[in-house]
């Protein structure tokens, strides 16, 4: 293997690492609260407004497949613009 290729699998096992810790902490401490859930707690109670939504909410038991469909497309695009972004340039 070539040195990138043994970097980037050290750097995303690390990664991925610290991610199952840190939600194993999240999940054993409790209930996990968003940080926008707190910025619009903080935010009603200094300025008395009631909010309003902007956009369409997705349901928290539908947030992982939401989350799920934004990555495909994602991936689909940058996909396809794969070998414009990163590709060789042409003199």
């Amino acid at each position: 293997m070539d040195k990138f290729t043994v970097y980037a699998a050290g750097i995303m096992a690390v990664l991925v690492f610290a991610i199952l810790i840190s939600s194993y902490i999240g999940h054993t401490k409790g209930k996990l609260e968003g940080t926008d859930d707190i910025v619009e707690s903080i935010a009603i109670s200094n300025s008395h407004v009631k909010p309003k939504e902007v956009l369409p909410a997705i349901p928290e038991n539908l947030e992982p497949i939401g989350f799920t469909l934004a990555g495909i497309v994602g991936g689909f695009i940058v996909g396809y613009f794969w070998e414009e972004l990163f590709g060789e340039s042409k003199r």
